[in-house]
């Protein structure tokens, strides 16, 4: 069923202009699974124990990364920040610093870490889209508060070869010249996926909508970075002393939330899972095999 169906089933109202939001309040109540086709299925009611373990569960994470981002962007000396998602979730110890060389290279990762298993490539699909989220909703309410606003800059990739015959692929923040394009090839990926507006995507959405735009535009993948406009007076109540412990307890969290999740990694047994943790997101464990592997960036 679709959203308006949904929402018929369960005899409430629509809130297009908020759907997504929406969608995330139906869940703390109801089961809601969506498909590929963004269509939903209930399959229950949550029970009053499940309600709470879910709650409890959203808390948590939050309980880590609010005062985190808070405290990180009431850090900066300027008030304007201009950052990637992937290198939040570095910063914020989400990730350890090999895991973006690895996901843009999980063949060659794969042959160094264990060439006779397979379920990098999986792993990395599955891990990234859940991580961002975390921040992500956080930002969200941060800008409700108006602690920031964020502006998404479109930037693309394309290979580049040098006169020495090295291939580069260099990150391109685009011109104002060049954003109506960008913009046109977004409408049409939000249109494709039945959204209005970029900020209502879920980012499990988000690889489709850029690969559409890619298509559009005719690059390898684009991405979104942020320019973050922060509220430094807003903020200072929020900022934690011991920031540098914190990020540490939390990339522990992250760990743990990965081993204990069977929903999304079910494919993996517990030595490839446990295996793929400390290459890519164990801060103690970190091997640092970036410089063996090519580098996208």
């Amino acid at each position: 069923m679709n959203y308006n169906e949904l929402c018929e089933e369960l005899n409430i109202k629509t809130d297009y202009k908020h759907k997504v939001r929406h969608i995330e309040m139906l869940r703390k109540q109801y089961d809601i699974v969506e498909n590929e086709n963004n269509d939903y299925d209930i399959i229950r009611k949550r029970s009053e124990v499940e309600r709470v373990e879910f709650n409890q569960s959203m808390k948590k994470n939050r309980t880590y990364i609010e005062p985190l981002l808070y405290t990180y962007l009431g850090m900066q000396e300027d008030s304007v920040l201009i950052v990637r998602m992937s290198q939040l979730l570095e910063r914020l110890s989400c990730v350890n610093e090999d895991y973006y060389p690895i996901k843009y290279n999980t063949k060659d990762a794969q042959n160094i870490i264990d060439p006779d298993r397979y379920g990098l490539n999986l792993f990395m699909s599955d891990s990234e889209p859940v991580l961002k989220q975390i921040v992500y909703d956080v930002l969200r309410d941060m800008k409700r508060k108006s602690l920031i606003s964020i502006e998404y800059l479109p930037t693309t990739c394309k290979s580049v070869e040098t006169d020495s015959g090295e291939v580069l692929y260099p990150l391109t923040i685009l011109s104002d010249a060049n954003r109506n394009k960008f913009l046109r090839a977004q409408q049409v990926g939000l249109e494709q996926l039945g959204y209005k507006y970029i900020d209502d995507v879920k980012f499990y959405d988000f690889k489709t909508v850029k690969n559409i735009i890619a298509k559009e535009m005719n690059c390898l993948f684009v991405c979104y970075t942020y320019k973050i406009i922060i509220n430094l007076q807003g903020l200072k109540k929020y900022t934690l002393e011991d920031f540098w412990s914190m990020k540490k307890s939390f990339n522990q969290y992250i760990m743990q939330k990965i081993r204990i999740d069977d929903k999304h990694y079910n494919y993996l047994d517990e030595t490839e899972k446990g295996l793929y943790i400390d290459y890519c997101i164990s801060l103690e464990s970190c091997k640092h095999i970036g410089f063996k592997i090519k580098k996208v960036f």
